[in-house]
């Protein structure tokens, strides 16, 4: 078995470094993390690693004076991409080839799987041959992004549904247009309304729209938290009369009768 490759990370702040060093390390790569330049080229001086991720600007010695010096001490000056890399994906020869070769800037968006981060990146050529490269991290862009369209949704499924409550004549007719509005608008994959039983003490379902409508075939619910499936989401939120959130039901102890 080989052993696994190992990757510097070079950044002057510790949250980045731990972040970025836990994730490596998770993920299998032998990591090292060094705060700042000269950190960086005191720790190549014994062995160079399969790769290094290095921020750009830091105080002092900054990422580009880093990779310069690098490039004097290593013999990789003339030598072709795959001689240095030989396990290097064509796609990122293609991509920064053609930087390299037209002078034409590229720009697009990359999600690193392994780091659970999103960039968006930048290459140019600073000379004929020769190309840059300059990672801007979006993650909380993204993130942010998510959140508006989010609310944007919920805010017009609560319009629809506003709508459905005006336009129904009988809570029959209303409930399965909630159903739909919600998942239609509201991004939701499926949803359900219920109504208490009172003489059989259970939730049974009234409505519902969307995938997985399966698993509400045959369900018990029962108000009694004495049982297993009155401890659940349904019966709480009904039996303390507040709303019940699961976000992650496969693994939530409260969902576990419907396991």
């Amino acid at each position: 078995m080989s052993p696994p490759a190992s990757i510097l990370v070079v950044d002057d702040e510790p949250q980045w470094l731990d972040a970025l060093g836990h994730v490596l390390t998770s993920a299998g790569y032998e990591a090292r993390s060094v705060s700042g330049g000269e950190s960086a080229l005191a720790s190549v001086a014994d062995r160079l690693p399969d790769a290094i991720l290095l921020d750009i600007r830091m105080p002092g010695m900054g990422g580009f004076e880093v990779l310069r010096k690098l490039l004097e001490q290593e013999d990789v000056v003339g030598k072709t991409v795959r001689e240095v890399m030989p396990e290097v994906e064509d796609v990122w020869i293609e991509r920064y080839g053609r930087v390299a070769l037209t002078g034409e800037p590229i720009h697009f968006e990359e999600r690193s799987v392994a780091l659970g981060r999103d960039f968006f990146v930048r290459a140019y050529r600073p000379q004929p041959g020769r190309f840059a490269v300059v990672f801007e991290d979006i993650t909380e862009l993204r993130k942010a992004e998510a959140r508006i369209s989010r609310v944007n949704q919920l805010y017009v499924a609560l319009s629809q549904c506003s709508q459905s409550i005006v336009h129904s004549g009988s809570l029959d007719e209303l409930l399965p247009k909630i159903c739909r509005d919600v998942v239609e608008f509201g991004g939701l994959k499926m949803a359900w309304t219920g109504l208490v039983d009172r003489e059989a003490g259970t939730v049974r379902c009234t409505a519902s729209y969307g995938e997985g409508r399966d698993y509400l075939h045959g369900v018990w619910i029962a108000m009694d938290a004495g049982d297993a499936t009155g401890r659940g989401p349904t019966a709480t939120s009904i039996r303390e009369d507040r709303p019940v959130w699961c976000q992650d039901f496969p693994n939530d102890p409260m969902t576990a009768p419907w396991h």
